[in-house]
């Protein structure tokens, strides 16, 4: 009896690591695939103003630089933030608030293609 069990237990410790290895040995996709230096050095004042603080209305400061943000900066909040799949679900909803209150929302709309217009 003892003996079938130590198979059983050899038998279910083979078959997990046969099932798990595959999934551990696929590369993991990074939270935010496409930060670059270049968004890295753009979006955190962006970021730190306007969506690190839950706020009922955004701050002047906020839409002013949500406003005077170049292509390169609202394609990497879009890419990395606001329609990044890992994160969209909270994101999303949230960054839309902040760009309808502040009066950007076209220009943030990331058009489903996680690119800035």
């Amino acid at each position: 009896m003892a003996y079938v069990n130590k198979v059983s237990a050899v038998a279910a410790i083979l078959f997990f690591a046969v099932a798990v290895a595959p999934l551990l040995a696929e590369p993991q996709t990074p939270m935010f695939p496409k930060m670059d230096p270049v968004c890295a050095s753009l979006i955190p004042n962006l970021l730190e103003k306007c969506f690190s603080t839950v706020r009922e209305t955004p701050t002047d400061d906020c839409c002013s630089d949500l406003k005077s943000a170049t292509t390169t900066q609202v394609t990497c909040l879009c890419d990395n933030y606001i329609a990044n799949p890992a994160v969209v679900n909270f994101t999303g909803p949230y960054s839309a608030g902040i760009t309808t209150k502040c009066g950007v929302f076209d220009k943030y709309s990331c058009n489903g293609s996680s690119n800035g217009t």
